[in-house]
């Protein structure tokens, strides 16, 4: 049985002055991705906007950041089928 993998890049929580986009948890989990059985979902570090986060945490996803992240799984789901 062949089964796909679809992961996240998701390393920012709350408000750090010295968090960076191109941090090692996220190259490591962008590493990951070999788009033949592994698949980049979502990057939702560099998906969703502060209006995607619940308003005082800046971690969680508010209801507009839950669609982008569901979305942007849906549609690289949507690819991975389409291309085999």
């Amino acid at each position: 049985m062949r089964a796909n993998i679809f992961i996240a890049i998701a390393t920012k929580c709350g408000v750090n002055p010295s968090w960076k986009e191109a941090n090692p948890v996220a190259l490591g989990q962008a590493a990951l991705v070999d788009s033949k059985q592994i698949f980049l979902g979502a990057n939702t570090d560099a998906l969703l906007e502060k209006q995607d986060r619940q308003i005082g945490d800046d971690c969680h996803f508010s209801e507009s950041g839950q669609e982008k992240t569901a979305n942007a799984f849906a549609d690289s789901i949507k690819k991975a089928h389409q291309s085999q």
